[in-house]
């Protein structure tokens, strides 16, 4: 396995991390006509995104050993996608942004000759995961 590949998955683990925390601050801020069915909404998706980091995290050590990156860079992303004031637009636009990340993270596992059929299989579900979440967000969005 190449270090291209482990920096790769660390982003990934950690955008993950990050986009569950948007989602759990987006749950506590919820408000308007709309509160409960977006409170709930968020809350489906901090949980679910949550396992979804855990899975990647676990794949990431398995394969190589170790996260290389962390904090700041979750940090970076919160702040990056929390600018929007209201939570279901930043939620969505948070979500779209991991899904860019799945098909660069994807890309360039390949590219690197760092791909596994196991990690094709977690990047591509988790991917599908996060495609369904941006269309739960965008029918919120509608309402």
């Amino acid at each position: 396995m190449t270090d291209r590949g482990c920096q790769l998955m660390s982003l990934y683990v950690d955008f993950l991390r990050a986009l569950s925390l948007i989602h759990q601050r987006n749950h506590w801020i919820a408000q308007g006509p709309n509160f409960y069915g977006d409170h709930l909404l968020f809350q489906r998706l901090y949980n679910e995104v949550q396992k979804m980091a855990d899975q990647a995290a676990e794949k990431t050590l398995g394969l190589y050993g170790e996260l290389t990156s962390g904090p700041r860079t979750m940090a970076e992303l919160i702040t990056k996608y929390e600018k929007d004031e209201k939570p279901i637009q930043s939620s969505l636009d948070a979500t779209k942004g991991f899904i860019e990340l799945c098909t660069q993270v994807y890309e360039g596992l390949q590219k690197n000759d760092a791909m596994t059929l196991g990690l094709d299989d977690l990047v591509m579900a988790l991917a599908n995961q996060a495609e369904s979440h941006a269309y739960l967000l965008q029918q919120a969005n509608r309402g």
